[in-house]
């Protein structure tokens, strides 16, 4: 996936009890040949964290959000993240 874009995205997400939960597209990586997806809260709550989802397109094209549930993966994810991040604020 191509990354020069601005994000300005928003992603409405349910969680497993039904409730719903606003956040806003912060970056996409790609890690380890894998494309992800990274999701800050929308708002300012502090009780609220942040989500990686594996974005993984099927045979007819559409493209799933699927929970990164393995730990290893979630940090090799977020230390991608992170360092990406710190690349950003040396610029």
């Amino acid at each position: 996936m191509d990354r020069d874009f601005e994000i300005e995205q928003t992603v409405l997400i349910t969680d497993e009890e039904g409730r719903q939960h606003t956040f806003r597209l912060s970056d996409i990586l790609e890690v380890r040949g894998r494309t992800y997806a990274v999701l800050l809260p929308a708002t300012e709550d502090l009780d609220s964290e942040g989500v990686i989802f594996r974005l993984e397109e099927n045979e007819e094209g559409i493209v799933a959000f699927v929970p990164v549930q393995d730990d290893v993966e979630w940090q090799e994810v977020e230390s991608a993240y992170h360092r990406r991040l710190f690349e950003e604020d040396e610029e």
